[in-house]
């Protein structure tokens, strides 16, 4: 044994320093210990329904969802005035409830409660709480618009107690107002502010087993505790991004053990505390996949701790699954993390007398035997995770460092594998900077398709490196390909979440797909970024408008117009000339530009004549501007406003002739005014540009001919005053 070893560390010395450095870092990687992610993966996709829309069981951002006690869901339908009701599988049962003031009409319901009486709406558009049976008749009505007692402004949160006591988060009032079960106003807390005790926009309260009222205080970035008689007790949360802080939470919940949730609406997730408010994990992050969330505002949690979410502009009700096993395995590696390992194993062990083929559990006892010193229950743990689960890399890298712990020679056979890898890194990148040098001789040479292939080369060993991405997008716009360029563009969009070109692409490639809800997101992306950016306004006007949404559509596409106004050194002042040669033809060319996109497919019929009244609506209103200005004898301010009316409306008679009325005005004040500093040349330079307007100008016409007569000395002073005078008094 000891010639073998000895003949090994020979052969070691003689390797290269590359070699050595190999095994160095392949040493470290064996001895990293995995790390737990603060989102947890105890709560599981069990259920998702619903989608944007009208129809039944279809939503526009859903804001609150329940279970009764028989089992159904019961979802307020925010935007489509109503709630809907399901059966605990999803299926659609009833709807009750239609847009509307009367009793029984809802208009924007944003929260619900159960209580003795049956389901607590809160109706918030129309400033009241009403109750519902299961048949979805009303039978209880309570409030009205005001900041009196019993009167509500807007109010979103409800919550109801075994007894009827009904607790109303009265949001724009900041305040919570507190009813018996028969109504009757017994008082109120709160007021605008940021203060103990204060809200800004309560939006969602609720009571824990302890009686305690749990407030989610929006505006403030905070969960505000206080007793049934509004006595503050303490508060949960602060404003940010970070573990235990919110972005304008909307929705709070709590279950049995007191423990706390809360929709973390604007961070996108569902945040856990215990009850005294110490932060445990997160559930879901921002986005629409399975238990991902966009603008979470509403939870609810059942008996066995199954997660219920009213995932808002994703248009859509999720329900998580809660598996203790898994909450299990994820304590057990904050222990280990803390170096705690009987605590570890402990956890560990109770998470797979639950689940006998949780492979991670097993893993993780193998790491704290070996952190122990037990090489074979290491290896005896670490191979059963391998029987569950045999393409589970970590568990096999796990025992190769177990038995490393016991044999030498392995740990040389790994150290040659890592020089192998090594070497095969090193080829590939040789064989990189290869063929980049052959694409960039033959791009400079004009052979684009083979181009194309040694990029697309380039691109298969490093699916990474976005400036090949870049490249190869341009050769694949130039070459009409633009299959490949969708594919390119979300690969560019995925290394450089900020990069507009290719964020405008798949703006663009969703709304001819008619996506409308990811290009609404993607436009609004990208003018977050950059608010000038006049495309970005016309392309969110046409989704907007496609939609449905008129007027948002109809400030977007005049914002759209607006922006492609502003031109660099602009002058409303200049001669009407260079303005209509200059800008005006620009502005023409987008207009025809956006109007032709439009209209190349039949499918942006609503876009198209959404863009064509925000057109029309600013032209009328620069004209009217201009209208005014000459009211007011102002013609110099009047062209600016005439000349965008004019380009926005070409057809427009009147546009035109009031444009022309201040050009006129304009050129033949200023030929008076050179003419009357006996400034000849330039009166007869401003007297010719009216005539060129207007052919018919009378006084144009004369003054050009004195001016003329002025030149030549055949006038005299005294008739060129006379003249002047009597003409001003005309004018």
């Amino acid at each position: 044994m000891f010639l073998v070893v000895n003949r090994a560390m020979i052969g070691l010395r003689r390797l290269s320093l590359p070699l050595f450095v190999a095994v160095i870092g392949v040493l470290v990687l064996l001895l990293a210990g995995s790390l737990a992610s603060m989102e947890t993966h105890a709560y599981r996709p069990f259920l998702t329904f619903g989608q944007e829309g009208r129809e039944a069981g279809f939503f526009r951002q859903p804001s609150s969802v329940l279970v009764d006690p028989a089992g159904r869901l019961y979802v307020a339908d925010t935007y489509n005035h109503r709630i809907q009701v399901f059966e605990p599988d999803g299926r659609f049962r009833q709807v009750f409830g239609a847009e509307g003031t009367e009793q029984g009409a809802l208009y924007r319901p944003k929260r619900l409660a159960w209580g003795p009486r049956g389901l607590y709406v809160a109706d918030t558009g129309n400033h009241r709480v009403q109750v519902f049976d299961a048949q979805g008749d009303v039978v209880f009505v309570l409030g009205g618009f005001g900041d009196s007692p019993a009167q509500f402004n807007g109010l979103e949160g409800i919550a109801v107690d075994a007894h009827g006591t009904l607790y109303v988060a009265d949001t724009q009032n900041h305040r919570v107002q507190k009813f018996t079960p028969e109504g009757r106003f017994l008082l109120s807390w709160g007021g605008s502010g940021s203060g103990k005790g204060e809200f800004l926009e309560p939006s969602d309260i609720v009571l824990d087993p302890g009686e305690r009222l749990l407030i989610a205080d929006a505006k403030n970035h905070r969960v505000q505790i206080f007793t049934t008689d509004g006595r503050y007790l303490g508060e949960v949360g602060r404003a940010g991004r970070g573990a235990g802080e919110f972005d304008t939470p909307r929705g709070v919940a709590t279950d049995a053990e007191g423990q706390i949730y809360v929709a973390d609406t604007g961070n996108g997730r569902v945040q856990i505390f215990d009850p005294t408010g110490r932060y445990l994990t997160q559930v879901g992050h921002i986005g629409k996949q399975p238990s991902e969330f966009y603008n979470p505002t509403g939870i609810w949690i059942d008996a066995q701790r199954s997660l219920y979410v009213a995932d808002t502009i994703n248009q859509r009700v999720q329900i998580l699954r809660y598996f203790p096993a898994l909450a299990a395995l994820e304590e057990g590696w904050e222990a280990f993390k803390a170096a705690r390992l009987d605590a570890a194993l402990d956890r560990w062990r109770e998470a797979l007398a639950v689940d006998p083929t949780l492979a991670e559990a097993l893993y993780g006892s193998g790491l704290a035997y070996a952190r122990q010193g037990s090489a074979d229950l290491a290896i005896e743990q670490l191979r059963a995770a391998l029987v569950l689960q045999p393409d589970y890399t970590q568990a096999r890298w796990a025992l190769y460092r177990a038995y490393v712990g016991k044999l030498l020679l392995p740990l040389v056979a790994l150290g040659l594998v890592a020089a192998f890898s090594s070497g095969t890194l090193l080829v590939r990148r040789l064989r990189r900077r290869v063929l980049r040098e052959r694409a960039r001789h033959l791009l400079e040479g004009g052979r684009m398709q083979e181009t194309i292939v040694a990029y697309e080369r380039l691109l298969h060993l490093d699916r990474n490196d976005v400036e090949v991405c870049k490249t190869l997008e341009t050769l694949y716009e130039q070459e009409g390909l633009e299959n490949k360029r969708k594919q390119l563009n979300e690969i560019i969009v995925r290394l450089e979440p900020d990069n507009l070109p290719a964020l405008s692409y798949l703006g663009k490639q969703q709304f001819a797909e008619r996506r409308l809800a990811e290009a609404q997101q993607t436009w609004e992306r990208i003018l977050q970024q950059d608010p000038t950016w006049a495309e970005g306004h016309f392309y969110l006007g046409a989704v907007l408008a496609e939609r449905g949404e008129v007027e948002p559509a109809l400030s977007a596409y005049q914002r759209a117009l607006a922006q492609s106004m502003q031109t660099p050194g602009d002058s409303s002042a200049g001669p009407a000339s260079e303005v209509t040669s200059g800008v005006e033809p620009r502005l023409l060319a987008v207009i025809e530009l956006w109007e032709r996109e439009l209209a190349a497919g039949s499918q942006h019929g609503r876009a198209l004549a959404s863009f064509q009244e925000a057109r029309y609506r600013l032209g009328h209103a620069y004209v009217t501007r201009g209208r005014e200005h000459l009211q007011r004898d102002d013609a110099e301010g009047a062209i600016a406003p005439l000349r965008w009316g004019h380009a926005l409306q070409p057809t427009d008679d009147s546009a035109r002739a009031l444009l022309r009325q201040a050009q006129t005005s304009l050129t033949f004040d200023r030929g008076l005014q050179y003419y009357d500093a006996q400034e000849y040349i330039d009166a007869l330079r401003c007297f010719r540009e009216t005539l060129a307007i207007d052919p018919d100008h009378e006084k144009a016409k004369r003054y050009l001919r004195y001016a003329q007569q002025c030149l030549e000395g055949g006038l005299s002073e005294r008739f060129r005053h006379l003249d002047l005078g009597s003409d001003r008094e005309k004018l």
